[in-house]
């Protein structure tokens, strides 16, 4: 695959799915932020799920979280400018038309045997009762990375499988209808997390006592360090207004469906789609 073959040099995605714990800033929301300071990857583009987020929830739950959630990210460190940021269903048309395509080249066997999606069933789901938008959601993720032609997928270990379904489908494609998709490559995010200072000075650690929790602190001491992590979030977001965040979803919309409305043509001509 040649370099120029590729649209977006690092993709990756957000899920609208209520407030973020401590746990979601220490492990994707560390990722996506790290990845802006990553200059030899290249630059990011980052999308909010909102289609992902409906194979287990109503639409009227996750909807309303899609600007907040931006908020969260750029309150914590997310760079617009760094980074291009859109939401997932400003593409539907695209990625609708994609997935039956893409549909084509997986048999249900395969994608039963997707781990991420076994575990999703064993937690408190069934064959009986998961729906088929579960099961369609490795697919919905390849049209994803495939649509942008995404060179790099940063994944930690339990998505890995999804990004070799995605170079799969792809290679499938490309060796029926010829070279049209970029394999996209996995990044591993194996490395550990490095968190951030509760005072914004660099990494935690303990010589910068005042912006970590230290283990024997008193617990008041600790919470106390804890709210003013916290206060300063809060004062953050409270400054990014919903217009700015539309702002920035719109510019990074008319790019992702620029790169998704290229593609599409390129696979239609490929399979000889004339009335499409």
């Amino acid at each position: 695959m040649k370099e120029t073959d590729y649209k977006v040099d690092v993709f990756t995605g957000i899920r609208p799915s209520g407030g973020l714990t401590i746990a979601n800033v220490i492990g994707s929301v560390h990722t996506i932020v790290k990845l802006q300071s990553e200059e030899h990857i290249g630059r990011p583009m980052v999308f909010v799920a909102d289609l992902h987020a409906l194979t287990d929830a109503e639409p009227k739950d996750t909807q309303k979280y899609v600007i907040d959630v931006v908020k969260d990210y750029i309150a914590l460190g997310l760079n617009p400018s760094k980074n291009d940021i859109f939401v997932q269903s400003q593409i539907v048309e695209e990625i609708g038309e994609f997935n039956l395509y893409l549909s084509r080249l997986i048999s249900i066997a395969e994608l039963m045997r997707v781990p991420t999606l076994k575990e999703k069933i064993k937690k408190g789901m069934s064959e009986n009762t998961a729906n088929a938008l579960l099961a369609m959601y490795p697919i919905m993720m390849s049209a994803d990375i495939l649509l942008q032609k995404s060179k790099f997928v940063p994944v930690g270990e339990d998505q890995v499988a999804h990004v070799e379904m995605t170079r799969v489908l792809a290679t499938k494609f490309n060796k029926r209808y010829g070279e049209v998709l970029a394999v996209p490559r996995v990044l591993s995010l194996g490395n550990p997390a490095r968190i951030k200072s509760l005072d914004g000075n660099g990494k935690m650690s303990k010589s910068n006592p005042s912006g970590a929790i230290l283990l024997d602190d008193p617990i008041e001491i600790s919470l106390s360090k804890v709210k003013i992590y916290l206060e300063n979030f809060q004062k953050e977001k409270a400054l990014i207004k919903d217009e700015d965040v539309k702002g920035i979803l719109q510019r990074g919309s008319e790019l992702a469906r620029k790169n998704a409305k290229e593609t599409i043509a390129e696979v239609r001509k490929a399979m000889s789609l004339e009335y499409v």
